[in-house]
C-alpha cells in the first residue's frame, strides 16, 4: 500500500503594507484617545510641584491607551488575512484581543461622551445626571484595573504555552502583546499611588 505524501499547509499570511499603515493608524488614534477625559492620578501633596511626576501622571495613563487604537482596529487585519486566503481560525491570542474590543469600544465611547458634554456639543438627561459617577468613573476605573490585569494574565499564559506548539499567525502575537501591554503603565502608577507620590483618579 503506497503512502500518501504529507500535505503541506499554505503559508500563513505575514504582514503586508496596509497592516503596517493600521498599525500606524491604530497609534496615531491611541493618541487622540488618551486626549480624552478619563480618571487620572495626579501628583500627591509636597510632590505636586514636581516636573517628572507631573509628567509621570499625564504620561502612564497615556501609555495604558497606547494599544486600544490598535485594538480598535481589529477587525480590518483579520479581514485582511481572510482576503489572503487565511485558513486556520481564530487563535486564543486573537480571541483576548476581540474580547478586549468591547471594554476598549465602550470606556472610550463613554469619555467621548463625557468631552461631548464638557464642550457644550450635547447635554446629559436630566434622569442621569445623578449617576453621572457611575457612567464616566466606574466603567473605566473596573475595566483598566481589574479587567484588564484579568487579561494580561491569560494571555501570559497563552504566550507562554504557545511556544511549544506550531506558529500561529502574527496577528496571535500581536494579540496577546495588546492586551499585556497595559499592565506594565498601570503597574507604574500603582506604586507611585502606593508610595504616596500620586493621588488615586477621582470622579470626573
Amino acid at each position: 500500500m503506497s503512502r500518501q505524501p504529507a500535505v503541506t499547509p499554505p503559508p500563513l499570511p505575514r504582514p503586508t503594507l496596509i497592516d503596517w499603515l493600521f498599525l500606524l493608524t491604530g497609534c496615531g488614534a491611541s493618541l487622540l484617545l488618551s486626549t480624552l477625559p478619563s480618571p487620572r492620578p495626579e501628583p500627591a501633596g509636597a510632590a505636586f510641584d514636581s516636573v517628572w511626576l507631573g509628567r509621570l501622571a499625564t504620561t502612564l495613563p497615556a501609555l495604558m491607551h497606547l494599544p486600544e487604537g490598535v485594538i480598535l482596529l481589529g477587525p480590518f487585519f483579520y479581514l485582511g488575512q481572510r482576503l489572503l486566503g487565511r485558513a486556520p481560525g481564530i487563535t486564543t491570542g486573537e480571541w483576548l484581543w476581540i474580547f478586549a474590543w468591547p471594554g476598549v469600544a465602550l470606556v472610550n465611547g463613554l469619555a467621548a461622551w463625557r468631552l461631548a458634554i464638557d464642550s457644550g456639543a450635547t447635554a446629559l438627561p436630566d434622569f442621569l445626571a445623578p449617576h453621572a459617577v457611575y457612567l464616566f468613573y466606574w466603567p473605566a476605573m473596573v475595566w483598566y484595573v481589574l479587567l484588564v490585569p484579568s487579561l494580561a494574565v491569560v494571555a501570559l499564559l497563552v504566550g507562554l504555552f504557545g511556544m511549544f506548539g506550531r506558529t500561529p499567525p502574527w496577528t496571535h502575537s500581536l494579540g496577546v502583546v495588546l492586551v499585556v501591554w497595559p499592565v506594565v503603565p498601570l503597574a507604574g502608577i500603582l506604586a507611585l499611588v502606593h508610595a504616596g507620590l500620586l493621588v488615586a483618579p477621582k470622579p470626573l
